[in-house]
């Protein structure tokens, strides 16, 4: 996804099987769509922040992103943010983190707050969730950003 833009969001064994070759093979692409060269660059951009936990660089990657529309004022969402933020990073950082969760809890933003979750990304977070879910069952110890970490530091 970070490398292409394209991915597939609803990657459960179903729609996709390995071939003798070692290959993925997608059978059905009823659910795919593609990053755009913005996108992709300024989730690696809100990731690397993300774990750095520079807050006020997230905020202003959430505007880039599409989650809070230009000209509003970033002062009120920052602490909320934080936050939640703050909260998913907890317990073992950025490793840890449950995505599932952290997108219910920026939802959750979206009633208080002139901040909203963008097709693309509920597309994303629904990937990632069941990417991780079948990956848990093969080794309990799976962490996402583990996986993801190495390709966004050579970026």
């Amino acid at each position: 996804m970070l490398d292409t833009g394209f991915f597939h969001a609803d990657p459960h064994p179903g729609n996709m099987i390995r071939t003798p070759d070692g290959k993925l093979a997608i059978l059905d692409f009823g659910l795919v769509t593609k990053l755009t060269d913005d996108q992709k660059y300024g989730m690696i951009e809100a990731i690397a922040h993300l774990i750095h936990r520079d807050y006020p660089a997230i905020v202003k990657d959430f505007v880039k992103l599409g989650f809070i529309p230009d000209g509003v004022n970033l002062d009120p969402i920052l602490p909320v943010l934080a936050k939640v933020f703050d909260q998913a990073l907890e317990g073992g950082g950025a490793k840890n983190i449950n995505f599932q969760e952290l997108a219910s809890d920026l939802a959750q933003i979206t009633f208080d707050y002139p901040f909203r979750i963008p097709p693309y990304f509920a597309l994303i977070i629904r990937a990632i969730g069941v990417l991780e879910g079948i990956a848990l069952v093969g080794n309990s110890d799976f962490a996402i950003v583990d996986e993801a970490y190495p390709y966004i530091a050579q970026v």
